[in-house]
This record gives C-alpha cells, structure tokens and sequence, in this order.
C-alpha cells in the first residue's frame, strides 16, 4: 500500500501565490514575516493575561459567591443552572462601598478631609454625602501625617518657602488642610529652606536674566516664593561665591 505524503499546509501558506492586489500582496508580504508573526503571537498571549488579572481582580474584591453571581448575570447560565437552587450572596459590601472607596483614595494618596469628600460626594459617585461624612468619621485617619506627607510630595517636585507650602497646604483649590493640619505639616517636613531658595533661584535664572536686585525681590516676594530675606541672600551668595557662611549656623 503506498503511503501518501502530508500534506504540508504551513509550507502552502508561506509559499502563497502572491496577489495582484497592491494591499492583499502587502498583507500577504507581512504575514509571511517572521517578526510580523512574533509580534501578533505576543500581542495574544498579553491579552489573555490582561483578561486573566482583571478577573482575578474581580474575583478578590468581590468574594468567591458574589463573583459567581456577577459571572451566572453577565454571560449567563446554562439551563441546568437555572433549575438549581438560588444561591445566597453576601450583599454587605455595598453598603460599606464609599467606605471602601474612602480607603482605596487615601491609600492611593494623602487627601486632605475637605479633598476627600469633595471626591466622594461628587454627583458622578451616587453616594449619600451625609452618609459618607458619618463613615468617614468613623474612620480612623491622621490628617497630620497626610499633611505631612503632601508636604514630602509637594517639595519633591518644586522647591517651595516654608510660608508657600503653608500656603498651598491649606489652600481649598489646592489640598484643602486646615491650619492646624498644615503648620504640623511644615514643623515636620524634613527640609532645608535656604538650599530651596538656592534651587529656587538657579530656576528664575534659567528662565530669564536678573540682576541681584531683582532676584531678591522675586525671592523675597510674598505672592511669589515668600522666603525669607536670610535665605534669599544665602541664595544670592551661592549663586556668586559657592559655599559661604549659613547664616542659620
């Protein structure tokens, strides 16, 4: 009995028949790429494991009964299922919702209270603002260390006076602290004031030129950076003669 080859479709496909058609020749060309392949290959296995990490997901924040409801809702049962008995979910967790949003936003980052009900009674949220001040009391939450902490975060990305960051601290556009909160926070905050004023300064060089007179007085500008005359002057110096005396010493 003579044996009959397989037929070899991988070989087939590669050695296709190229088409007429400018764009079906040009798809042909880049399936035919090895890289092409590679490519389209990972891109499938990264969507199966974005698919796979958001059910986890799901699955840890809703519970193991009320992920298998979500899932019987969203894609639906079989017959069979349908006959079995109802099964009881564990339901609580909507009511505790906000509180648990609450948490997710100050675990993300150091609201302010007045920022974080701003957030949380949004119209967009649906939530019961008085319901969400009455959990939020209830809440155990140091706003002098996430004033502390915006504080940290805050001086990471500019170099700010002392009075400034007081200012934007306590400022309700910006993060909303009460004073109290605030003057803990600068008290605190582990920063240099006067090398502040000297990155402040090389900053407003960069930009622009100055005179000494100018610098001072941009420095020393209460509705600007609000340093003090020593660490402006300390600044000035730098910036001219490296490393003089600290007047702070």
């Amino acid at each position: 009995m003579q044996m009959q080859t397989p037929y070899d479709y991988e070989s087939a496909w590669c050695n296709q028949t190229p088409s007429t058609d400018p764009h079906i020749a040009s798809r042909q060309k880049r399936e035919r790429d090895p890289e092409h392949r590679k490519n389209t290959l990972i891109r499938g296995i990264l969507v199966v494991i974005g698919i796979f990490l958001l059910l986890r997901g799901a699955y840890g924040y809703l519970g193991p009964d009320a992920f298998r409801l979500f899932s019987q809702l969203t894609v639906g049962g079989t017959s069979s299922q349908a006959d079995e008995e109802p099964v009881e979910v564990d339901t609580s967790f909507i009511d505790d919702l906000p509180k648990l949003l609450m948490q997710d936003n100050l675990s993300r980052h150091p609201f302010s209270e007045q920022r974080l009900l701003e957030i949380m009674c949004n119209p967009s949220q649906s939530f019961d603002c008085e319901e969400v001040k009455a959990m939020l009391a209830e809440m155990d939450v140091d706003w002098n260390e996430n004033a502390l902490k915006s504080a940290e975060l805050t001086l990471e990305r500019q170099p700010l006076s002392q009075a400034r960051l007081y200012a934007l601290l306590v400022d309700s556009a910006a993060h909303g602290f009460t004073e109290e909160q605030a003057q803990y926070a600068v008290e605190h905050v582990q920063a240099d004031w006067f090398e502040n004023a000297l990155r402040a300064a090389k900053q407003l060089q960069e930009k622009e030129e100055l005179s000494d007179e100018e610098l001072f007085r941009r420095l020393t500008d209460p509705e600007s950076y609000a340093f003090s005359e020593e660490e402006a002057q300390w600044a000035l110096e730098q910036l001219r003669n490296p490393e003089p005396e600290r007047l702070d010493a």
